[in-house]
């Protein structure tokens, strides 16, 4: 995150961590998934610089990652399409954004694969929250 922070001086990134547990995974590849979250959430707010972060528990023994942009946001229809691979929005924008349409694909399979899962909330012109939730453990008592 700090590498996203430090070369780019165009979006404020606010963070807001209001809950704290310990998840059991890949940290690399969780880490891929949220700067996979904020450079998207950057590429695809050229008109507006604020960005949110947020992490909070969802239910019991699930804690909710979430990146919040205000950009172009994506379709209904293409909401449905966007964690298959190779699959990229097509539109009047299409070659303004570059890229391979591979990066939700992976960031789904990551997830997928640390038991949890990836929503999207979005509307056009009005930008795009991208959460993924997975479980922790609760602490256990110690005896």
């Amino acid at each position: 995150m700090q590498d996203i922070l430090h070369s780019n001086t165009k979006h404020a990134i606010k963070i807001d961590c209001d809950f704290d547990c310990e998840i059991y995974g890949d940290k690399d590849r969780i880490g891929q998934v949220i700067i996979n979250f904020v450079t998207n959430a950057i590429k695809y707010s050229p008109t507006n610089n604020n960005i949110e972060l947020r992490v909070h528990e969802v239910e019991k023994n699930q804690v909710a990652v979430s990146v919040k942009d205000f950009g172009i946001g994506i379709s209904s229809e293409d909401q449905q399409k966007i964690f298959e691979r190779f699959y990229r929005v097509q539109g009047k924008n299409e070659n303004i954004f570059a890229g391979f349409g591979i990066g939700l694909f992976i960031a789904a399979e990551i997830i997928k694969r640390h038991d949890g899962y990836i929503t999207v909330e979005s509307e056009n012109m009005k930008g795009s929250t991208f959460t993924f939730v997975l479980p922790y453990e609760a602490e256990k008592e110690m005896e």
